[in-house]
């Protein structure tokens, strides 16, 4: 009866955990319409994303991105506003890389949401 209590409430401490990382630190993939984007730049080194949040209770909390034939996707990652992080309102995001090949920009989303915000 004691070890299934332990194992028990370890089971609860680890879902806990992890819910808490993906949600205050690592954050979770968002939608294609997660950011409002105005204007996007690129050029050899940088893509400049002149973006705003309307939903201020939800920060960027990273980006993965993906370079395939010539097109660059980028995958946003929103955690909940904690002290460790602020939300932008409105700002630019600047994604540093080699983009001097590259013919398009596309956002993915979840649920296999892909937006195309930018093409040469």
């Amino acid at each position: 009866m004691g070890r299934k209590i332990i194992y028990i409430i370890a089971s609860v401490i680890f879902i806990l955990s992890i819910f808490i990382y993906f949600n205050f630190f690592r954050g979770i993939t968002q939608d294609t319409n997660f950011l409002l984007i105005n204007k996007v730049e690129v050029s050899e080194n940088v893509i400049n994303l002149h973006a705003s949040n309307p939903k201020s209770g939800i920060m960027i909390s990273g980006i993965d991105k993906t370079y395939k034939d010539h097109i660059v996707y980028l995958k946003f990652r929103g955690a909940l506003v904690n002290e460790y992080g602020k939300s932008i309102k409105d700002g630019k995001i600047s994604i540093n890389g080699n983009y001097k090949d590259i013919n398009k920009v596309v956002i993915l989303g979840n649920n296999y949401q892909k937006k195309q915000i930018w093409e040469r």
